[in-house]
């Protein structure tokens, strides 16, 4: 369902988010900016995006149980509604 390229191209831009996450967020204390402060938390919604899509995706993967017999994938759609809930509040 998912390729092994699409989950690494998702852990990329992760990492990319982290450390542009750090680096505004030592310019807006360095600078007492709240510009650069609102981009600090514009990114903090970006990077709880991408987990989300990644629980998402992993728990898309997982095969279904006894208990869960169509398996895990309404959860993972449940995680993408909240997903973009997040985006769209933030």
């Amino acid at each position: 369902m998912y390729s092994d390229y699409k989950l690494t191209s998702v852990h990329s831009c992760h990492d990319c988010n982290i450390i542009c996450y750090w680096t505004n967020f030592a310019g807006a204390v360095y600078s007492s900016s709240i510009a650069i402060g609102t981009d600090v938390m514009h990114l903090a919604s970006d990077f709880s995006s991408f987990v989300i899509s990644l629980v998402a995706v992993y728990l898309a993967k997982k095969q279904a149980t006894s208990r869960l017999p169509w398996g895990f994938y309404r959860a993972g759609l449940c995680m993408s509604s909240s997903k973009t809930f997040v985006i769209k509040t933030f």
